[in-house]
């Protein structure tokens, strides 16, 4: 049914709970469902707690990258590890959870495409700003608003996911803000739901001051921009 990618890199403090909650709500409930962990290169304690875990929950795999990949490559390697139909992504930092997936898995046959957009935030001035020059950049390059386009929480059909992933530069830092990007250009059945969201309560952000988030702003844009330009001949990608 739905394979759940979860990537983490230094998330000792989070993951055991994140694993928990995602494979008892989700993996243990829906037939055929399984849960991918990718470990991206942890310098922590975050590879011993995952192979501790595997032999309490059996639906769980481990991929690790050996060097560091980046988020966004970390994400795609779970998706190409994956074997179910349907492809979702969260984040190890155990800020979301997963009753919003269970709305999500009850739409499948109506939408290809669904998104979280975090209502509520309690992130710090600094995400604020980051997201709001965010939707205002996504809107200026693209012609859409972003729908909180970089929510850590999406749901794909894997057939569409190997239609557009592709279209996505491989080593983009925000896949997950490019795939938004394409799927509301393209016309895809597409939903955005409220999901809940929760101050990270013990580890550290990957990407944190004022420099590195400027560095990765301006890569995000560049991944925009090279979007734009394939959009135009995207359509003919599309499964009918």
């Amino acid at each position: 049914m739905v394979s759940i990618v979860i990537p983490a890199h230094n998330e000792e403090a989070n993951i055991g709970s994140v694993v928990a909650e995602f494979y008892t709500r989700v993996v243990a409930q829906v037939e055929g469902s399984e849960l991918i962990v990718v470990n991206d290169a942890s310098t922590d304690g975050t590879a011993r707690i995952l192979a501790s875990l595997q032999s309490e929950f059996p639906r769980l795999r481990v991929v690790d990258t050996g060097s560091q990949f980046g988020h966004g490559r970390s994400i795609r390697l779970g998706f190409q590890h994956a074997r179910c139909d349907w492809l979702f992504y969260t984040d190890g930092d155990y800020q979301t959870r997963a009753d919003e997936l269970l709305v999500m898995l009850k739409d499948v046959d109506r939408f290809d495409f669904q998104g979280g957009i975090r209502l509520r935030r309690d992130d710090g001035f600094q995400r604020w700003v980051v997201t709001t020059v965010l939707r205002a950049t996504t809107r200026i390059l693209t012609g859409v608003g972003a729908v909180d386009g970089n929510c850590p929480y999406k749901l794909i059909r894997r057939s569409l996911w190997e239609k557009i992933g592709p279209i996505i530069p491989e080593q983009s830092l925000g896949p997950m803000i490019c795939l938004n990007i394409l799927v509301l250009n393209l016309g895809v059945r597409t939903r955005f739901l409220p999901i809940g969201w929760h101050r990270r309560r013990a580890g550290r952000e990957s990407v944190s001051g004022w420099r590195k988030w400027v560095r990765v702003g301006l890569a995000v844009q560049r991944d925009m921009r090279a979007v734009r330009a394939s959009l135009r001949n995207s359509r003919a990608l599309l499964p009918s």
